[in-house]
């Protein structure tokens, strides 16, 4: 965190709370509590994790709030005088405090830990801990118990609550829920009809009066406004026009609500009071350095071999150095020293220089780092993200895309050259010819067919290799350049190796006379010896494209269920190496040229697949460690150990960060005029609140302000915590749920295919749970803090047919499997729920598919299931809580032909 250094008003003061004259808030990551008028301000919590929304007690006594403090939000009590903070949840899906109930015993919270797959009540904790219990109602976000405990106000939908002016039936509504009856209606927004024009109605809060009191844009900007919980019109409380009131929250009584407006907090009298701005002066020691040094320790961000592999260019946290790869053999090189960002770092194939992107000039340019001299050039002027930088394998021009347009520029800076502008998308490029005279790119058309293009330097001619309406990409020339090899999802939505001749075929490849004297003439594939040089490449004549008929030539390589992740050829180009998954796990794969003799080279990830240029070794991370792999003989794995320093300033990295957020923004927005806003007032406003910030997430806080402008979905700014948790655990879920009865915890569901529910474990619906991992487990203590561990998978569960007995019982010990996540074990089983609910009501005649996301993997089980429906009358397609994707066309296609 950081202050300054005499006391000054602060801005940027988050989550505020007021109770019997004292007002609790949030900054840097700590709890504070001032005189409800902001004098006298004095820090309740310092920890290194994040505390947020704090609440008083009834009584004001005791102040609840949430913390990541071991990794996640959990809920914890401190008393308001100061002391040791107690937790009271243990779980890592995280909880969000809401209010004190109204009787001081419990804390309601928010939390994804349901049954559900979508879906999550409120819940309750209890003031001295104990098992958290869910309120009853299915779905909640916020809510806030009646001063009397009678009714519950709560809304349902949630959402990025720095989106200003969304409209539409997304938006959060209020409800009320009868405590006694569980009954529940609906408070705000009733005419569905006009669902288009909802607006968000939002943290409900009891007033002294008996109204309900929320934040709303009704009148276009986020206001306060009241409602009588049994219904009527809502009348407007508060009528601020610069910005809207965040996160408002009421006393205990109801009497006083606090929020924030324009990065400052606001107090508000009930019913009919003024708002007054608070201000609130703060000096303080931080609890962080802002000048830090920090170390990758063999982890690097992102890499890129030399020529040889005797060297390779490493970036991390923003910076690249080049460093060998026997640690006793050269020594390593900084290239870049800057609070700016550098990344995509690409040696030459002459192995002199570096090139790489950096936003150092406030725009993100190309630069060039030259091993022999030490010194850097900046080669691109284009307000523009850049991407695509690939070197001409002589070493003296590098291709790049800029706002969708391809250039060239020489090694020196000199002679840049647009060669095209793409409306649809820009180009993807991915190569270039042997000889340096051809570029290889993939682009897409006004429809968004991805297709390979060879572009000839001389000519500036395009040529499309692929022509396929399905998606082809990630094109690379044989080194004969005769044929190019790609990746199309043309199979099932697939991703798989395809290659295809550039040339006309003069004979027919299918005829086995043919065949006979094609394999005669071509050698077998020998296995080479450790050491052994490099097969050549053969020489490559002038390419001939002829595109005519060109689609019909294209030959599947791959086949399965399973995509290709990544590719290369050899250096005679009779193999490809890729990156795939079969039934053994992940590995590096090799097949032939012509798609035969597929062999698992090696198992693991390889993640970020990248070969030296005479193909001798390949560089991969594991465990988020570099290594490297020899391809000849038995394939020796090598760490790559190196380390240095990277200097880190907080104050300029919390500047790049909202500068990089506004341009991305700026250069990626579909829409040019962003909506209308002056995007450069925009920014104006939004940086001079930068010296307030105090961690990374008050960042990304501002820049989802500043982003929220734009009234646009599928938007916002996350990214790491400033201080890592050392602490940090996991919930292991067994695959149960638990339910008090006699005394213990009794199974009440297992989950289906979930950890639980194996065979030989034999656990059934009604069997007792009396320890964990040793320690006995009684009815109302919370199981949650022993299934949190940093190590172990395995849970040891005791359990019993019945309660025991006077206390005792012969427990049988199970060890379960656990899981971290049982999100898709819920789905699974939400989904055979609701099949089994449609056949039962149709009895039988109509099939029911739900469609997770757009996605591939979502349109090949599409496609499975619906194969399986061909004789129901009709079929169900759901696409409720469906996460997005563009597999729209494809999925209306297979319908149309049924």
């Amino acid at each position: 965190a950081a202050a300054p250094a005499l006391a000054d008003p602060i801005k940027f003061a988050r989550y505020p709370h007021v109770a019997n004259g004292r007002i609790a808030f949030s900054y840097h990551g700590d709890i504070w509590i001032a005189n409800q008028d902001g004098s006298s301000p004095m820090r309740l919590t310092a920890h290194v994790g994040r505390d947020s929304f704090p609440r008083f007690s009834p009584d004001g006594k005791l102040v609840a709030f949430s913390s990541n403090r071991f990794g996640n939000d959990d809920v914890f009590v401190v008393p308001a005088t100061g002391g040791e903070p107690r937790q009271l949840t243990f779980n890592t899906t995280g909880d969000t405090v809401q209010y004190w109930t109204p009787d001081g015993k419990g804390v309601v919270f928010a939390s994804q830990r349901s049954a559900s797959p979508w879906r999550s009540p409120l819940y309750v904790v209890a003031a001295d801990g104990g098992l958290p219990r869910a309120l009853d109602m299915d779905n909640a976000n916020t809510g806030m118990f009646k001063q009397d405990g009678s009714l519950v106000a709560f809304t349902r939908k949630g959402g990025a609550y720095w989106r200003k002016g969304n409209r539409g039936n997304r938006t959060d509504d209020i409800w009320i829920q009868d405590v006694n009856s569980k009954k529940i209606s609906r408070l705000t927004d009733l005419d569905t009809k006009q669902f288009r024009t909802w607006v968000h109605d939002t943290y409900p809060m009891w007033g002294a009066d008996g109204q309900v009191y929320f934040a709303s844009e009704r009148d276009d900007i986020f206001n306060l406004w009241r409602v009588s919980p049994t219904g009527g019109q809502p009348a407007q409380v508060t009528r601020h026009r610069a910005d809207g009131i965040q996160f408002p929250s009421i006393s205990p009584d109801g009497k006083v609500i606090a929020y924030e407006n324009e990065f400052e907090l606001w107090t508000l009298d009930v019913p009919s009071g003024t708002p007054k701005k608070l201000t609130i002066d703060l000096a303080f020691d931080p609890k962080d350095n802002l000048i830090t040094w920090i170390s990758p320790k063999n982890k690097p961000e992102g890499f890129s071999p030399s020529p040889e592999g005797d060297y390779v260019a490493v970036d991390f946290h923003g910076e690249i150095f080049v460093v060998p790869t026997d640690a006793e053999v050269g020594e390593k090189t900084q290239v870049t020293s800057s609070p700016s960002r550098e990344q995509g770092q690409l040696f030459s194939p002459d192995g002199r220089y570096v090139a790489y992107l950096s936003d150092e000039t406030k725009e993100q340019e190309v630069w060039v780092f030259d091993r022999t001299t030490g010194a850097r050039k900046k080669l691109s002027a284009h307000p523009s993200f850049k991407d695509g930088a690939i070197w001409t394998p002589d070493s003296k021009k590098l291709a790049y895309v800029a706002a969708n347009r391809l250039f060239t520029v020489d090694a020196d800076g000199r002679n840049a050259t647009e060669l095209g502008y793409n409306e649809a998308g820009g180009y993807q490029v991915s190569g270039a010819s042997a000889d340096s005279k051809w570029l290889l790119y993939t682009r897409r058309d006004d429809d968004q067919n991805a297709d390979v293009y060879l572009f000839d330097l001389a000519t500036k001619k395009e040529h499309n290799v692929t022509a396929n309406p399905f998606a082809d990409t990630r094109g690379t020339l044989t080194p004969d350049g005769k044929s190019v090899v790609f990746i199309s999802d043309r199979d099932g939505g697939v991703q798989h190796l395809f290659i295809v001749a550039l040339e006309r075929q003069k004979e027919d490849p299918n005829d086995p006379m043919v065949k006979e004297r094609l394999k005669k003439a071509t050698p077998q594939r020998p296995e080479r010896p450790a050491g052994a040089a490099a097969p050549q490449p053969p020489p490559q004549g002038p390419l001939v494209v002829e595109t005519q008929r060109i689609d019909r030539r294209a030959v599947q390589l791959t086949r399965g269920d399973q995509p290709i992740a990544a590719y290369f050829l050899s250096a005679d180009g009779k193999l490809i190496y890729f990156r795939a998954t079969d039934e053994r796990g992940p590995g590096l794969f090799s097949i032939t040229i012509d798609g035969k003799d597929r062999k698992r080279v090696s198992d693991g990830m390889f993640a970020g697949l990248t070969p030296t240029q005479d193909r001798k070794k390949v560089f991969y991370l594991q465990d988020q460690e570099l290594y490297q792999m020899e391809l000849a003989g038995e394939k020796k794995k090598t760490k790559i150990a190196f380390d240095f320093s990277v200097k880190v300033d907080q104050r300029a990295e919390w500047a790049q960060i909202l500068d990089e957020s506004w341009r991305v923004m700026k250069y990626r927005f579909y829409d040019e005029k962003m909506h209308g806003r002056d995007w450069n007032a925009i920014r104006a406003k939004y940086e001079p609140l930068l010296k307030y910030v105090g961690e990374n997430q008050d960042v990304y806080d501002l820049a989802n302000e500043m982003i929220g402008e734009l009234n646009a979905s599928h938007t916002g700014v996350s990214g790491p915590p400033s201080r890592v948790i050392e602490d940090a655990y996991q919930t292991r879920q067994p695959g149960f749920e638990l339910e008090p009865a006699n005394g213990y915890y009794r199974i009440s569901h297992i989950y289906r295919d979930g950890p639980a529910d194996k065979e030989w474990l034999d656990l059934k619906v009604g069997d007792y749970v009396v320890s964990i991992d040793g320690k006995a487990l009684k009815a109302g203590d919370n199981y949650w803090a022993l299934l949190n561990s940093p190590v172990n998978e395995y849970v040891t569960v005791g359990v019993t047919p019945a309660p025991p007995a006077g206390g005792t019982a012969a427990e049988k010990k199970v060890r379960i499997r656990t899981l971290p996540n049982l999100g898709d074990v819920k789905y699974e089983e939400w989904v055979a729920t609701s099949r089994a609910f449609v056949e039962k009501e149709t009895r039988g005649q109509i099939a029911y598919v739900h469609i997770r996301a757009m996605n591939a993997p979502s349109l090949r089980r599409f496609q499975n299931e619906i194969n399986q429906f061909s004789n129901k009358k009709g079929i169900i397609v759901d696409i409720r809580f469906n996460g997005g994707g563009n597999i729209d066309q494809e999925l209306i296609d297979i319908l149309e032909r049924r």
